[in-house]
């Protein structure tokens, strides 16, 4: 996981900085706390929130995860706070296709089974980056754009 949060910082900052905008701006317009894009960008937040990532998204890359995380194997889909709600529902039925029972899934992200079910059942709004690359590593090749796919 710790390289997967060292090529968002320095993603993040890279894209910061193409766009010409400081850390105060950019929390501004992402309507995040300065001290946390400050930890996010400087490595020592491992962990951000969906709806951190998707805020970011918004203003750096036209809303696309994938590309903030600069994950070349996703695509360029536009995830919105909106959204969220339907993860849990994507999530399961993308399982279901592809055959894979809950277990195998939980199994094959390495995460607990009853975290991975609070998120199918909808009662985790606002998963982990450490709860969603794994999910999208077995299930999309690694794209969390595609989690949201219609």
């Amino acid at each position: 996981m710790r390289g997967k949060t060292e090529k968002l910082n320095i993603n993040l900052k890279k894209l910061r900085l193409k766009q010409g905008i400081s850390q105060e701006t950019l929390a501004r317009q992402a309507d995040l706390k300065l001290s946390n894009l400050a930890k996010l960008e400087g490595g020592f937040n491992s962990n951000p929130t969906l709806v951190t990532l998707i805020q970011l998204a918004k203003v750096l890359t036209r809303g696309s995860i994938d590309d903030l995380l600069a994950n070349k194997g996703g695509n360029n889909k536009k995830v919105e706070l909106f959204d969220i709600p339907n993860l849990g529902a994507k999530i399961k039925a993308l399982r279901i296709e592809q055959g894979i029972s809950q277990d195998e899934l939980a199994r094959q992200a390495e995460l607990l089974l009853s975290n991975l079910s609070k998120l199918e059942g909808g009662f985790n709004s606002n998963p982990t980056m450490s709860t969603l690359q794994p999910i999208a590593r077995v299930l999309t090749q690694g794209s969390i754009n595609k989690l949201f796919a219609k």
